[in-house]
């Protein structure tokens, strides 16, 4: 999520430096010292880039509960994935589906789309709950909607 969170133009990987940057603090702050879960989520919300606040709140509470003190393990499916440029705009929508988890289980989702040979990245969605609609802006000529390609979630086949 933070490697997704930092891509820019010049960076369209992203990179791990704020992943890495919590690690160091918290390996700072706590050398020597016990440190709780609730510490740990605290040093990241601290740092939480705006792009992944959840509900518009700088909280990772959805991903402890879910799945750091959580036992889920959904299979992510699409559904009805329509790709338009009605709007002038080239977007996509689809539906997310969680089989198999618990209705508050929140996910954040990367999704990328298929252009010629190419996976784009399009952004994250949070899944909520058994489906989520979403749109997001989609490149010119996206032919497929794929959801986490690289395996970034703990998922179910």
């Amino acid at each position: 999520m933070l490697r997704d969170a930092s891509r820019t133009p010049q960076k369209p990987a992203g990179s791990d430096e704020l992943f890495v940057s919590i690690l160091r603090k918290i390996y700072q702050r706590y050398q020597g010292k016990e440190i709780t879960n609730a510490d740990f989520e605290a040093e990241f919300e601290a740092a939480l880039p705006k792009s992944l606040w959840y509900e518009n709140r700088r909280s990772l509470d959805w991903f402890f509960d879910g799945w750091v003190n959580g036992t889920a393990f959904p299979q992510l499916e699409v559904k009805d994935a329509r790709f338009s440029s009605a709007s002038g705009k080239p977007v996509v929508t689809a539906t997310i589906r969680q089989l198999g988890a618990p209705d508050d289980l929140v996910t954040s989702v990367p999704a990328y789309a298929v252009v010629g040979e190419s996976k784009v990245y399009l952004g994250r969605v949070f899944a909520e709950g058994a489906e989520t609609r979403f749109t997001l802006p989609a490149p010119t000529g996206a032919k497929r909607l794929l959801l986490d390609p690289y395996q970034t979630i703990l998922t179910a086949p």
